[in-house]
């Protein structure tokens, strides 16, 4: 089955184009890619609160079609109140299905949350929503359209020869992100005094998750996007407190930047 891009129906993929709207076809994978894109430009770069909770509205089309970061991103977004409102038990159910699906992070943002909710009632929700894709799919009162059937092609090389790593990024960017220098010169001594802990990523090397110790032990979380950091969090009163990078945000990053060096020699 793909779906369509413009009506969101779901149809058989022999056919060229929509049988509901007349619409190109389009995979049911890059549908999903295309939808968390939008949701993330607008979680990251959105300038209301309307664009945020518009960005949780593209994220659950993606996740519906399991799409593993955009699972993991609603997660993030209900763990930290980002769109809509915070919620502990919705940002369980979507971290166990980015887990199921083989986001190995989302185990780590589960211990951290500390949520103990039955999976039995994620995967109940998981078969109405999959219930509803396939009513969605049967055509029944679909518009006479004139649509060709055409042969699948085969799917290209899932990275093109592209070869994932980690971030690359200078310590010039990391300052550019901060207001204060006096922030950047902290996180660049714990980060040199070892105080970096469980560093762990992804296998795509978007998502980052790390303890670092400062009066107590604190919990980071940063995304990155085209090298680029797009979100990050910590359970510090400073960055609750303050727009930009806490010094414990900015020592894993220094600890990221550290291991892109030592694979690029």
């Amino acid at each position: 089955m793909i779906v369509c891009p413009s009506c969101g129906k779901w149809y058989n993929e022999e056919y060229r184009v929509c049988p509901y709207c007349g619409s190109p076809a389009q995979s049911a994978e890059d549908y999903a890619r295309g939808q968390y894109r939008l949701g993330l430009g607008l979680l990251n770069y959105g300038r209301s609160e309307t664009d945020r909770a518009a960005a949780v509205g593209y994220l659950k089309r993606a996740a519906r079609a399991k799409l593993t970061e955009a699972e993991y991103m609603l997660g993030f977004c209900y763990r930290y109140g980002k769109g809509v409102s915070a919620d502990a038990k919705e940002a369980a159910k979507w971290y166990r299905r980015a887990l199921k699906h083989g986001e190995e992070s989302a185990a780590l943002a589960l211990k951290f949350l500390g949520e103990e909710n039955d999976p039995g009632e994620d995967a109940e929700d998981e078969e109405n929503e999959d219930a509803v894709i396939a009513e969605e799919a049967r055509p029944r009162s679909a518009p006479r359209i004139q649509a060709t059937p055409v042969k699948t092609p085969a799917a290209a090389p899932a990275d093109s020869g592209k070869k994932r790593g980690f971030p690359e990024f200078s310590e010039q960017y990391i300052l550019d992100l901060l207001n204060v220098y006096v922030t950047f010169q902290k996180g660049k001594r714990y980060f040199q005094e070892g105080r970096v802990h469980d560093l762990s990523w992804n296998g795509h090397f978007t998502l980052f998750t790390s303890r670092v110790q400062g009066r107590e032990l604190y919990r980071c979380e940063l995304i990155f996007c085209r090298d680029r950091l797009i979100s990050h969090e910590c359970n510090c009163l400073a960055h609750e407190n303050y727009t930009g990078p806490c010094k414990h945000i900015v020592a894993t990053m220094l600890d990221i930047r550290s291991r892109r060096l030592q694979t690029d020699r």
